[in-house]
């Protein structure tokens, strides 16, 4: 309960759209470090005229400009070429997890759930986000698109990291470690 609380407060202080008020779908942060849904700063520049010909997107927030890296495109794919905000997107991603996945290994299954069951749940899959119990983590590992997943105990569940996607390369995991010893 007390996380939910805290998860609230930090969605409501740090991980809203200043322009349509809701959490963030897919964030981009301009250069004056202020950000919007891609969407949201999508329709904004369409009704700033301003904008298209100055070929760049103007914050709404300090009217800083950011200039847009292929203006020749059109001004719906303007938004989508300022690199996201994957840190941002990440605390959402955590934070949705952490609201929706109990504590505690007594889960039930996910899968189980959809059919009317209630069988406890043994493993968790990051990638899926869903508690799976012994019969449905079988059907998991042979599965064709989800055989590679690393599933988790439940009971350890909240230290694995959540994985984000190269945006340009869709099937690989964004990685982080140090350049200097290679450590993650």
């Amino acid at each position: 309960m007390a996380t939910a609380r805290l998860g609230k407060k930090v969605t409501d202080n740090f991980l809203t759209c200043s322009i349509c008020f809701e959490t963030y779908t897919d964030p981009c942060t301009l250069t004056c470090h202020h950000t919007f849904c891609q969407r949201c700063i999508t329709k904004y520049i369409q009704t700033r005229p301003d904008a298209v010909h100055s070929k760049t997107i103007p914050c709404p927030c300090c009217r800083q400009d950011t200039k847009v890296p292929n203006p020749s495109r059109p001004v719906e794919e303007w938004a989508g070429q300022i690199k996201p905000s994957i840190i941002i997107q990440g605390l959402i991603d955590t934070l949705r997890t952490e609201e929706h996945v109990p504590e505690t290994s007594s889960t039930c299954c996910t899968i189980c759930q959809q059919i009317g069951e209630t069988t406890p749940g043994a493993m968790w899959c990051p990638e899926c986000e869903v508690a799976l119990c012994d019969r449905c983590v079988k059907t998991h590992r042979v599965s064709p698109t989800s055989q590679d997943h690393d599933l988790c105990d439940l009971s350890s569940r909240s230290k694995d990291r959540r994985r984000v996607k190269c945006t340009e390369h869709k099937s690989n995991n964004v990685e982080f470690h140090c350049k200097d010893c290679q450590s993650e």
